[in-house]
């Protein structure tokens, strides 16, 4: 477009044509004014349509820092700088009546936040964290977090304890997973038996399971060996 109107601005009758020789001259410069033109619209930025850009790709939470905290203290792990963020990368964000209606993760961090157990690692995968809330020894937390997946995906368990029966207790499920909501990791199901019979729990009156969308499943209470 830039060559046809700056060429069009150029017309034989600027030039002389009553003779060949003056005809001849106009030709030239009108070829000259063209080439010219044309040498100077290649340095002109082109006009390009617009390209959408891509839509990021999500990107995976590195979770395999844990594995460093083997044998060491639940509490340990929780002044970690980036425990946080894993659980807001693993755990749905929906509030949970059972504490102050706080969301999920910040309930799951004040449960890991008083008298703590030992980091457990199973595989160099499988990372356990536990503990009791704060002040409030009815009510504990688990984290069962599989590092070798390639996106976050964790379950967290809140267990609460019978004040008047200790050996009684429910225990609530909780991930941003439903891969995991469906079928749990016969790991997982190991590492919660282990997790009750430590605190003296002989059985288990409530077990659910809440999805990412906050579904909540019942499930049968003898996949935990109780009845």
């Amino acid at each position: 477009m830039l060559i046809i109107s700056l060429t069009a601005d150029v017309p034989l009758e600027l030039f002389s044509a009553r003779s060949s020789d003056s005809y001849q001259k106009a030709m030239s410069m009108r070829i000259s004014i063209l080439v010219l033109v044309s040498t100077l619209a290649m340095f002109l930025p082109m006009q390009t349509e617009a390209v959408p850009a891509l839509p990021e790709k999500s990107i995976s939470v590195d979770n395999t820092w844990l594995l460093s905290y083997q044998g060491k203290p639940t509490g340990a792990v929780r002044w970690d700088a980036r425990f946080p963020a894993l659980l807001k990368s693993g755990l749905p964000h929906y509030d949970v009546k059972w504490w102050d209606n706080k969301p999920l993760p910040d309930a799951a961090f004040d449960l890991l936040s008083g008298p703590t157990d030992m980091v457990t690692i199973e595989s160099n995968r499988y990372v356990t964290l536990s503990a009791a809330a704060n002040g409030v020894a009815f009510y504990k937390g688990l984290l069962w977090v599989d590092t070798g997946a390639s996106s976050p995906e964790m379950i967290f368990a809140y267990l609460f304890q019978d004040q008047f029966n200790l050996d009684h207790a429910s225990i609530a499920l909780f991930t941003g997973s439903n891969r995991l909501a469906e079928k749990l990791p016969p790991q997982l199901l190991a590492t919660l038996i282990r997790w009750q019979s430590h605190h003296g729990i002989t059985k288990i009156t409530s077990l659910t399971m809440d999805n990412a969308e906050g579904k909540i499943t019942h499930l049968p209470l003898a996949i935990l060996g109780s009845n």
